[in-house]
């Protein structure tokens, strides 16, 4: 399946979630950022789990458009999510859902 990673999260509001960064100022928060730095940051498995989920978020993460991402790579995206807030995890989960 083809996943967008490029949309904005948003807040409960409506209006794009935003984080502030480093010196001051807002970023607003994509499907890339959490789904890449959940894989980033992943804790748990061997070497080989590892490996895959590097490689993973490195092509989300370097992603400008839609990329071709396997059923067993979102729900390893989908574990990875787990630990992140309910803002985060859900509508990551859900914006996945809808491709």
């Amino acid at each position: 399946m083809k996943v967008n990673f490029n949309r904005n999260l948003k807040a409960l509001n409506g209006n794009d979630l935003t984080e502030p960064i480093e010196g001051g100022g807002k970023k607003v928060v994509t499907l890339k950022d959490v789904c890449a730095s959940a894989l980033a940051n992943k804790q748990e498995g061997d070497e080989l789990e590892k490996l895959k989920a590097y490689k993973l978020a490195v092509d989300i993460a370097t992603s400008t458009k839609a990329i071709e991402v396997s059923v067993e790579q979102v729900a390893e995206i989908k574990k990875a999510l787990k630990p992140y807030p309910v803002l985060y995890c859900g509508q990551a989960c859900m914006m996945l859902e809808e491709n």
